[in-house]
């Protein structure tokens, strides 16, 4: 059975504030409960936040190689344009040596 402790604090309006945004009747209910979801909730979220960094690193790294193969990709298609232009206008040449 918990002892009831009495202790004074200070607080500022913003922690009084979330404080007093909590389930409880009592300030002391109040407090208790969101120092309890602190406990209970915080491993839960810091786990979250590890797991969702490692998906985010993964997801750059996918990025970065998709943003390399769309770089090489690009230029291949610039040397492939180059070179059927050159097609092309060799084969006009070849056309128009042919019409004479």
């Amino acid at each position: 059975m918990a002892k009831n402790i009495v202790k004074t604090i200070r607080l500022n309006d913003e922690i009084l504030e979330a404080i007093e945004g909590q389930i409880g009747d009592t300030f002391t209910q109040k407090f208790e409960a969101m120092v309890t979801r602190c406990m209970w909730e915080f491993p839960a979220k810091e786990a979250q936040i590890k797991q969702l960094d490692k998906q985010i690193a993964e997801k750059r790294k996918k990025l970065y190689e998709m943003n390399d193969q769309a770089g090489k990709l690009s230029a291949t298609l610039r040397d492939l344009t180059s070179r059927i232009q050159n097609l092309e206008q060799a084969i006009a040449r070849e056309i128009h040596n042919w019409d004479l």
